[in-house]
């Protein structure tokens, strides 16, 4: 099959965009960067030129109308993701969005009933299902390497108080859970292909921000458990590890290897299997993440997060929020 050139679009220049994706679409083939939106003229017109691309525009509308872009990706605000992916399958592009594609699973309902009768490609940007380390250990699962799993650990953190970043605004989707404690609970589905049947969460929220500043979530599955937290003012941390009653396993930069550090699983089994370590030293998962992308739309296949996945991980966010409120479990 021929492949095609896909153009690309970005709807503003949030960090992810300029620090991640933009280099990622560059260096990888079958992608082209044609423009890049922002609603601040200078700002995007000094973009265009930064990354010398042809097309600059200072409204959304216009880039996910010109018929110079096939594939928009968007890192706006978690507040306006849903409404934004919506106009640009209305517009007939294909769509990479940064999670959560929602502020609730059922606004990722609306995007699956828009896209279903499309030959669009719409996903959302979970760069860490692209990642080989990953499927080392949804292999090392699979095969027993650990016997039965019982027990996963997860944490991710960082510290931002700054009240000019829409983290920190709620009305902008900000927050712990939505930002950051979807990663846990997507890594542990993607590893065990499994689903949780209920869940626990107590969460602290900041007074002044008023959002979810840090949670502590428990979430029950049918053979194991899953607990994790996520806090956006505690001092970067992020870590994953699988007990089984053979071995565990630990995943050392489990959702930013480069930045992070290495990305490395490290495999031990008991009682005389020892220490096993793989690692990947240079791989990008934000440049595999276009290159499937890309694949997906020239192939017809299947992206490896669908949509129905995103909106199962959503539901759980959302099942968080509730037993939190009611201090007791929810069903999922």
């Amino acid at each position: 099959m021929k492949k095609s050139l896909v153009r690309w679009g970005i709807l503003g220049a949030a960090n992810i965009a300029t620090s991640q994706m933009i280099p990622a679409i560059q260096a990888t083939a079958d992608n082209q960067l044609t423009g890049i939106a922002s609603r601040n003229q200078n700002k995007a017109l000094q973009l265009a030129k930064d990354y010398q691309l042809a097309d600059s525009y200072t409204d959304y509308d216009s880039l996910i109308t010109s018929n110079q872009v096939d594939a928009v990706y968007i890192p706006l605000p978690t507040s306006m993701h849903t409404e934004w992916v919506l106009k640009a399958i209305s517009a007939g592009k294909h769509v990479l969005c940064e999670k959560p594609m929602g502020m609730q699973a059922q606004d990722i309902s609306r995007i699956i009933e828009a896209q279903k009768n499309t030959e669009l490609l719409v996903g959302e940007a979970y760069m860490v299902a692209h990642h080989s380390q990953w499927a080392c250990v949804r292999n090392l699962l699979e095969t027993n390497a650990i016997g039965n799993l019982r027990y996963i650990e997860g944490s991710f953190s960082y510290f931002n108080r700054d009240p000019n970043s829409h983290k920190n605004s709620p009305e902008l989707g900000g927050g712990g859970l939505r930002d950051i404690g979807v990663y846990p609970v997507i890594c542990s589905r993607l590893a065990t292909g499994q689903e949780p049947l209920r869940v626990k969460a107590t969460i602290d929220w900041d007074p002044v921000f008023k959002i979810d500043r840090y949670a502590k979530c428990e979430l029950e599955f049918n053979e194991f458990t899953l607990n994790f937290y996520c806090s956006t003012q505690l001092a970067d941390q992020q870590s994953m590890f699988f007990h089984g009653e053979k071995g565990w396993i630990r995943v050392a930069a489990p959702f930013n290897p480069l930045e992070w550090g290495i990305a490395r699983v490290e495999l031990w089994r008991d009682p005389d299997g020892g220490l096993e370590m793989f690692e990947w030293a240079n791989e990008n998962q934000y440049a595999l993440q276009v290159e499937s992308f890309t694949r997906s739309i020239n192939t017809k296949t299947a992206f490896p997060m669908s949509l129905e996945n995103s909106r199962r991980n959503q539901a759980i966010i959302d099942a968080l929020f509730m037993a939190d409120k009611k201090g007791d479990w929810e069903d999922i």
